[in-house]
């Protein structure tokens, strides 16, 4: 078997924990792209376990049934 590579172990080693982790949602260029890269290393250095960075929607249509459907 081959050597897992610094992220994979890190992976590894989170999911196999069983442990609750902090997901944190980032939208991209939210308040500023200069701030991002920043943003994302005060998460990770404070035990964030999961980051995601992605476009946030302004319809609510984007975010599934569930959510729709509390707001009608």
């Amino acid at each position: 078997m081959s050597a897992l590579t610094p992220a994979a172990a890190w992976l590894t080693q989170r999911l196999t924990q069983h442990a609750p982790q902090l997901g944190v949602f980032l939208p991209a260029g939210f308040p500023s792209t200069s701030d991002d890269s920043a943003a994302l290393r005060l998460f990770a250095d404070r035990g964030a376990g999961v980051l995601e960075v992605g476009i946030p929607f302004h319809f609510s249509e984007r975010h599934g049934a569930r959510i729709v459907g509390d707001l009608r």
